[in-house]
């Protein structure tokens, strides 16, 4: 199981100052920002805080608080060379130490899974990092968690150093703070507005309705930190690209030539990405001109291979589709995205795996030679109106593979997937108006006509009411039967509660 350790340095700015410069630690400080709001203050210490000064306050009027106040410019490119270098100094704690996203990151993760054991244990880990922080001048605040949501919340918002287990991640986060889940300043003015202060507020919530009343980004940060969103940690020493070069003495315009080069550079690339341990998720190739701009071929992978050959196949098939209008002078192939290819061991009798790869092999050569706007998937929606219950969409995005992949890895609750329990396996695109005859004017049907055909009721479920919200902005109210009519087959009908009218929506035979 993935584990996390969360760094949280607060006033990371003012730190940085007071750590190099020992003459302003025990001083009363303040930032000011003299390109973006001149004259306020920006960040003050706790010295200054404790004497009556506070960020946003007019810097005249600080200083008339405190006439001992020391003023310096906050300078982003300094405080985040520093942090790198702190970032660098804790790899002695894990080999993969990000910096939090954001204009002014001010907490570091790293992804400690399998490193405990180097250090006895979590706690002693844990511990062992507070502490050589603190010896070294800094004020940290530290906690490990399984997800990186949890433990950036619980080094933010809970009382640190603390280490909680996989098992114990919702109950840890139901306490904190909404701001506990990193979320955006309109998803918390609108949480704010609503008094929903915890993160057990929204927990208590239908996890259906929380995208279309709050929108997607809470959704995503409360998956996130409950572990049911993967987030992967970029370590802030960028790996070097995979790609390759070739520069032709003279330009060449033969395409035979040219595609025997394609071949040598991609065989390059598939040997580092071998080395590497990792697998390509999209691959692009640039042919340089004199001239002209280069020609770009670009394409996908649904999921990472270490098939070889499998790229230069893929390549191919784009080379053939490719028109070069003038002489090429370089060749450059890079692959962007890449991810680890998992080893593991085939079982005994196991025969899956070798279809799975012949399956995602025709997906990527559709993929290639339609394009990726051509191939597409059903996905499932967790809406409880059945028009817009499913969805089709791209199985392989070329323009963002980690959206993509993001996209694919999302998985439906229990709350959203009793919407699909029952569900007819045929489903009309509309649905169609029928003539039933009831015993009672709220009732259910006991005879309908449809197709030219009369169906006579012998038993039914039902109703089951659907509603849409009213941020939807057309409300529709539905009762829905499943009916099995006298000749044994099972239809889904549905009477709209506004004017009557009878409708047939599927088929479950």
């Amino acid at each position: 199981m993935k584990r996390v350790m969360s760094v949280y340095l607060p006033k990371w700015p003012l730190q940085r100052l007071k750590h190099d410069n020992s003459g302003l630690r025990d001083a009363s400080l303040v930032l000011t920002d003299l390109r973006t709001n001149p004259g306020f203050v920006l960040l003050c210490s706790d010295r200054a805080e404790c004497r009556g000064v506070r960020p946003g306050m007019p810097l005249p009027e600080a200083l008339a608080i405190d006439g001992n106040l020391q003023v310096r410019e906050h300078n982003p490119a300094a405080d985040a060379l520093a942090l790198g270098r702190l970032a660098t100094w804790l790899e002695r704690f894990s080999p993969v130490v990000a910096v939090e996203d954001g204009p002014d990151p001010q907490t570091l993760l790293l992804d400690i899974t399998g490193c405990a054991d180097c250090f006895h244990g979590e706690q002693r880990m844990l511990q062992r990092a507070a502490d050589e922080l603190a010896a070294d001048g800094w004020a940290a605040r530290v906690a490990i968690a399984g997800t990186v949501g949890a433990a950036w919340g619980l080094a933010h918002f809970a009382k640190t150093p603390c280490v909680i287990s996989d098992a114990d991640t919702e109950r840890a986060l139901r306490d904190l703070p909404v701001p506990a889940l990193r979320l955006n300043d309109e998803a918390l003015h609108v949480l704010s507005q609503l008094q929903m202060n915890q993160v057990a507020s929204l927990l208590a919530l239908p996890r259906a309705e929380i995208p279309s009343r709050l929108g997607n980004h809470v959704l995503e940060r409360l998956d996130q930190a409950l572990g049911w969103m993967p987030e992967v940690l970029t370590p802030h020493r960028k790996v070097p690209e995979v790609q390759s070069f070739y520069r032709f003495e003279d330009p060449v315009e033969r395409r035979d030539a040219l595609e025997y080069v394609l071949k040598e550079l991609t065989q390059r690339t598939e040997a580092t990405l071998a080395e590497r341990g990792w697998g390509a998720r999209r691959v692009e190739c640039l042919l340089y001109h004199n001239s002209s701009p280069p020609t770009c071929i670009a394409f996908g992978l649904s999921r990472p291979s270490c098939v070889p050959g499998q790229i230069w196949r893929l390549l191919r098939a784009c080379w053939e589709q490719t028109a070069v209008r003038e002489a090429v002078e370089m060749i450059r192939l890079r692959a962007p995205v890449v991810e680890p290819v998992a080893g593991r061991q085939a079982e005994f009798f196991e025969a899956g795996s070798a279809e799975d790869e012949e399956l995602c092999g025709l997906i990527d050569r559709l993929s290639v030679r339609l394009g990726c706007g051509s191939v597409m998937r059903v996905a499932l929606v967790p809406d409880p109106q059945p028009e817009y219950a499913c969805v089709f969409e791209p199985l392989l995005s070329a323009a963002d593979e980690a959206h993509e992949k993001q996209r694919s890895a999302m998985r439906l609750s229990r709350e959203s997937m009793r919407v699909f329990v029952h569900r007819p396996l045929l489903l009309l695109p509309k649905p169609a108006q029928i003539d039933v005859l009831t015993a009672l004017a709220d009732g259910p049907p006991a005879r309908f006509q449809w197709a030219d055909s009369d169906y006579l009721v012998r038993s039914w479920t039902g109703p089951e009411r659907i509603e849409t919200g009213w941020w939807r902005g057309t409300d529709e109210c539905r009762d829905y039967y499943m009916v099995t009519t006298h000749l044994g087959t099972r239809f889904w009908l549905f009477r709209r509660r506004d004017d009557g009218r009878w409708f047939l929506h599927g088929s479950f035979d």
